[in-house]
């Protein structure tokens, strides 16, 4: 989603108090070949989104970067189902401490 303290920001103008965060890494199946694992890698997260921002320059350098990138999904973990990358998670936690509250509410509050 974003980052925790733009998602802290987002749940306290929201309301919530509280708020905590806890990281839990997880396997993640990110294709049952090594190109549909780059694909996915190249379409969302942050190598998708550099990938994307640097538009033709990275479309030029495309053949390198799959290279790469098959070289560090092969080096991960293998599942009988595909190749699994690890993701980072964030459980978050918060209170909602007040509920007297107007809607919508004042972040100047």
């Amino acid at each position: 989603m974003a980052d925790e303290p733009t998602v802290s920001k987002m749940m306290e103008i929201a309301g919530y108090e509280d708020i905590t965060f806890k990281g839990a890494d997880a396997p993640v199946l990110v294709g049952r070949t090594v190109e549909d694992a780059i694909s996915f890698q190249l379409a969302l997260g942050p190598a998708g989104e550099v990938f994307g921002e640097a538009g033709e320059q990275a479309e030029a350098k495309r053949g390198e970067i799959e290279a790469a990138l098959a070289e560090a999904i092969d080096a991960q973990k293998k599942e009988a189902d595909g190749d699994n990358a690890y993701g980072l998670r964030w459980d978050a936690a918060a209170c909602v401490c007040s509920i007297h509250r107007s809607w919508p509410r004042d972040p100047a509050v």
